[in-house]
């Protein structure tokens, strides 16, 4: 509710009262009223004013004028004056609504006789509420003109009435001009450069099949950075294939926060992207998802670092190590590779047949890139290249893939952790390994041997030793001489020495027996 006190204050003001400034007044979400006070006489004052604006009479006609009568002599007014104000005696001769100032009847009479005077003018004219000020040439009043006017036509009678066979009644000729009188004033808003109304012009136009002038309304309404239309016309070109002018809208869309146009900014940035891979235009799509989708959010760069590591698996596979190189280099480029499955063990085939070329050069960096790649294998053999180098890097790896159960890692780090004299953990990793291996096998006999469980020793000295495991059979010799079994122990001796232990062959020498082990 905005209430004007003596209206004639504001209609002759430095900026007086306007239909366009009380259209602007009044535009909010849910229904606002405006209610003026103004004397008798001062109304009769003004109406009959020759040198009134037109503006300000368009105002008085067309306001709802209510008159209040003196409530001095209303019972019912006394009752509750005297009630409310139960010490002033002049309520006894005046109503309280009259004194004070008229408000009560006058909210109640003006709430009657609006109710019954807009339910009139719904009927008889849709849009009355915005007619005045549109009227006057206020763009945002014509868009809400059209607007009304528009509704209050059912979608059905709409059809019917761009059917030109339907049939010619007296209701349709009505409807049929109220339907152009909306287009008109939407027209007429959209001229002015009110922007939702070359939106709502561009759709009627569109239902007539004016489709020329609907996309020409919508074009105008896009460059104007309408957020809708923007969005509109990114999705009418992706539509057509036309990706690039796509995106172009979709980002003014989504700069401004509309719906979900970052969501198909980044779905036309991607077919884009994958275009350019389709026609083997690797580079030019690398830069286009690189600038336009850095973190990846789609896919684009993995789609990419895929496309890189098929092209070396098969120069790889004609032998051709040189160009395979490079295309794993672009691979490894898109930080993405990493996430492809299977990638960690091509890397790793590839620099295993680079080392049997001979090709050593830059060796350990492939092999560390596909230890990085998750290859168990790749860092193995890096921590293999590093040993010996006195760099914790060898350990670290060598951990790593026994950590993703290699074989060969698990049990090197065993033997590693039984020099070091730490039994336990060195049991650990040969109990994983020991189905898998003899080494393994081996070692796990020679630390059970050394913690005092022979019988456990001699069942894994055994298996590695019947696997044809020269150490093994030693220390399996020595397991059983201690518990007095010298012709079995002897004959594992004999066998070590016919598979070229030296150990083996010295001890068959010296005829001697001494309790010691070899892992």
């Amino acid at each position: 509710m905005v209430w004007l006190d003596d209206l004639h204050e504001y209609l002759n003001a430095a900026e007086p009262l306007t239909p366009g400034m009380l259209t602007r007044l009044t535009a909010r979400s849910g229904r606002t009223k405006v209610v003026a006070t103004l004397r008798t006489e001062t109304s009769q004052q003004l109406r009959g004013d020759p040198t009134l604006p037109r503006e300000t009479r368009l105002l008085l006609e067309h306001a709802l004028t209510i008159e209040l009568a003196s409530t001095g002599e209303d019972p019912d007014e006394h009752a509750v004056a005297l009630h409310t104000y139960p010490g002033d005696p002049a309520l006894r001769t005046r109503g309280l609504g009259e004194f004070l100032g008229g408000g009560p009847q006058l909210t109640y009479e003006q709430q009657e006789k609006y109710r019954a005077t807009a339910e009139q003018k719904d009927r008889e004219d849709p849009g009355w509420p915005y007619r005045l000020a549109a009227e006057s040439g206020d763009p945002d009043a014509m868009y809400g003109l059209g607007i009304q006017l528009r509704a209050a036509l059912n979608a059905a009678s709409i059809e019917d009435l761009l059917d030109p066979g339907w049939p010619d009644t007296a209701a349709q000729v009505t409807e049929n001009a109220q339907y152009r009188q909306a287009e008109c004033w939407l027209r007429r808003a959209a001229e002015a450069g009110q922007l939702e109304a070359m939106v709502e012009l561009s759709r009627i136009l569109a239902r007539r099949d004016a489709s020329a002038e609907a996309s020409s309304w919508h074009r105008r309404a896009a460059d104007a950075g309408h957020p809708e239309a923007m969005y509109d016309m990114g999705s009418a070109l992706a539509e057509r294939g036309e990706l690039t002018e796509a995106a172009g809208w979709y980002q003014r869309a989504a700069a401004v926060g509309y719906g979900d146009a970052s969501f198909r900014l980044a779905a036309v940035r991607y077919r884009i992207g994958a275009a350019l891979v389709e026609r083997g235009e690797f580079a030019e799509a690398e830069r286009w998802y690189r600038t336009t989708d850095p973190h990846d959010t789609r896919g684009g760069m993995r789609e990419l670092a895929w496309r890189y590591h098929q092209t070396g698996l098969e120069l790889v596979g004609r032998g051709d190590l040189s160009e395979a190189k490079s295309w794993y280099d672009k691979a490894i480029g898109t930080g993405r590779a990493g996430t492809l499955a299977g990638f960690g063990a091509a890397l790793f085939d590839f620099a295993t047949a680079l080392e049997a070329r001979g090709d050593i050069e830059d060796l350990d960096a492939w092999y560390r890139e596909a230890a990085k790649a998750g290859s168990s294998q790749g860092m193995y053999r890096l921590s293999r290249l590093l040993d010996g180098s006195g760099d914790s890097e060898a350990k670290s790896w060598l951990r790593k893939a026994a950590d993703r159960h290699h074989t060969e890692a698990m049990t090197d780090l065993g033997a590693l952790l039984a020099e070091r004299g730490r039994l336990d953990e060195a049991q650990t990793w040969y109990e994983k390994a020991k189905h898998r291996s003899s080494d393994a096998a081996a070692g796990l006999g020679a630390v059970l041997a050394q913690r005092g469980k022979p019988y456990k020793a001699e069942v894994w000295l055994g298996k590695a030793a019947e696997a044809g495991h020269p150490a093994a059979m030693f220390n399996l010799s020595v397991v059983l001489a201690g518990r007095g079994a010298q012709r079995e122990a002897e004959s594992w001796l004999r066998k070590a020495a016919a598979a070229g232990l030296p150990e083996a062959v010295d001890k068959l020498r010296a005829r001697g027996w001494r309790r010691w082990l070899r892992r």
